[in-house]
């Protein structure tokens, strides 16, 4: 039978190693662009988290991760309209190495003072994680700039509030001992080398256009998105010796760097999903243990990576995965006919660290790999499966339809 199956995050390309995974997006193209530059109305940083001293009237700003120099930037946007399509945060820097670990955040309390701010009075949130940031710095001669949709974002939801917006800056406080200094608006110099926002704007939408942007080496690619917007990437190597590897960025254009979580004989599709915790789940099949493969990626953890279930079986193909309204994970995957199943769909869910598998849901019938499954939930917490009964990729498909 034939049933509306629900929307997938999956782009399936030719699974070649090596093959280049890119990103394609549709935007909305916007018409009458207006590019104009806001300087910063106030700036300071604190000089550690415990500091009483203000530093807002000196000539530079400074960060450092492990003695918590953090600079903080007000604007006014109240004069910004319409769409905003694009924006980049410039500071100049004279002091100290790239901005590549350095984050940028919103902060929502306004109140503040340049002549007042100190690390204890600082405004809330005191210490937003690292999965808040707007974006992560670039160096673009002769300044450094952060420019994310999330920033954007931002930015307009300011305008259309009080028009005043709050930035802090700040680098990882994994980072290494090293001193940026920055210009202030109070350094004697011109007003392009100081703290500023380069907001482009428009006044319509007219029709689509595609974007698109390369991401890394690898096939069967999955996406998600986390709540602050920021693009998570799944992609792999389905050979002897290949990989599994996750990237992420707060914009398309990247920067990607791909963080590869394990070695070894892989096959997809594979999934990826981001809960409203920031950690990021995988699942796929592992060719060498044969199985269904799962990895977590928590927001500043470590990650984690188990065998969902391993019962004898070469199962565990074709992954998708869903998240219920609480929050728990479910997932659907594929024991082939070609390996000997009388039932071949499979599905498990995770009770924090433990899985609970079925490894052949009875009614399923059997059939082969390589189809794909899609999986989502209802509003009631139920999971419903699609998948495709063919017992060969040359024969006409049977969709078949499975739920709790």
């Amino acid at each position: 039978m034939v049933l509306n199956p629900p929307m997938k995050r999956h782009i399936s390309i030719i699974p070649l190693p090596g093959v280049m995974i890119a990103l394609c997006f549709a935007l909305s193209h916007r018409a009458v662009a207006e590019i104009t530059t806001h300087l910063v109305t106030e700036d300071s940083w604190i000089h550690g988290l415990s500091s009483t001293i203000p530093q807002g009237a000196g000539s530079d700003l400074r960060i450092c991760p492990t003695a918590s120099y953090w600079i903080y930037l007000k604007f006014n946007v109240s004069a910004v309209s319409g769409f905003v399509t694009d924006v980049e945060l410039r500071m100049n820097r004279f002091g100290g190495r790239r901005p590549e670990e350095i984050s940028v955040y919103l902060i929502s309390d306004d109140s503040w003072s340049e002549a007042t701010l100190t690390g204890v009075n600082r405004p809330a949130p005191v210490s937003p994680p690292n999965a808040t940031a707007l974006g992560t710095g670039l160096a673009v001669a002769p300044h450094d700039a952060w420019n994310s949709q999330a920033l954007a974002d931002a930015i307009a939801q300011e305008a259309a509030g009080d028009g005043v917006l709050t930035l802090m800056v700040r680098e990882d406080p994994a980072g290494s001992l090293d001193v940026r200094n920055y210009f202030s608006k109070e350094a004697p110099r011109p007003d392009d080398e100081k703290p500023r926002l380069v907001i482009t704007t428009a006044t319509e939408r007219i029709d689509p256009q595609w974007l698109v942007a390369d991401v890394a080496s690898g096939t069967k690619p999955s996406f998600d998105f986390d709540a602050t917007g920021r693009i998570h990437v799944m992609g792999m190597t389905e050979i002897s010796g290949g990989e599994v590897w996750h990237a992420d960025a707060g914009a398309m254009f990247g920067p990607w760097t791909p963080n590869v979580l394990t070695n070894g004989y892989f096959y997809g599709p594979g999934d990826i999903l981001v809960d409203s915790n920031g950690t990021v789940h995988l699942a796929w099949h592992n060719h060498d243990l044969p199985g269904p493969m799962y990895a977590a990626v928590p927001s500043g953890g470590p990650v984690q990576i188990l065998n969902i279930d391993n019962p004898g079986l070469h199962d565990g193909w074709d992954n998708a995965l869903a998240s219920s309204p609480l929050g728990t994970l479910h997932q659907s995957s594929v024991y082939p006919s070609g390996f000997g199943a009388a039932q071949s769909l499979q599905y498990g869910s995770l009770n924090g660290t433990a899985w609970t598998y079925e490894a052949s849901i009875a009614g399923s019938g059997s059939f082969m790999y390589g189809l794909a499954t899609s999986l989502a939930m209802d509003q009631n917490g139920n999971p419903h499966i699609a998948y495709c009964g063919s017992t060969g990729w040359i024969r006409r498909a049977e969709f078949g339809h499975l739920g709790h």
